[in-house]
């Protein structure tokens, strides 16, 4: 009902505590449609209008990793978005976590690459006209 929305609005959210603050965080929770642009926007916004330098969103766009120029800003981000619905008003209930680059470096390379769209359908295209292509 728009009762129990307005007060959800206005109610301040629960930020899990954390033993220590890093660079970079691992933001889950999200749901699209949204683009990059707008996430970097979105967590600029949240971290006091700091830049956020490094982002990755996996294939599905559920999670991303995102660095910001110190402890203090991914820690304000943090607890900007930490049980946000974003975006609004399809969005997810975002959770965020500290983590090291190298924890976010390790997560992006134990990702899979994505399969070209044949091999994923189990589809043979054939050679294109003419031969091999090359």
């Amino acid at each position: 009902n728009k009762f129990a929305a307005a007060v959800a609005e206005i109610a301040p959210r629960e930020v899990a505590p954390e033993a220590k603050a890093e660079r970079c965080l691992k933001i889950q929770g999200l749901k699209r449609p949204y683009t990059e642009k707008q996430l970097r926007e979105h967590l600029e916004g949240a971290c006091g209008g700091g830049a956020v330098s490094w982002l990755w969103l996996n294939r599905v766009k559920s999670m991303c990793l995102a660095e910001f120029g110190s402890d203090d800003e991914a820690a304000a981000a943090r607890r900007e978005i930490y049980g946000d619905q974003w975006p609004k008003p399809t969005g997810g209930t975002l959770t965020a976590s500290f983590c090291t680059r190298e924890e976010a470096d390790q997560t992006v390379a134990s990702e899979p690459a994505a399969k070209p769209l044949g091999e994923r359908l189990g589809a043979v295209f054939p050679p294109p006209p003419g031969g091999s292509g090359q």
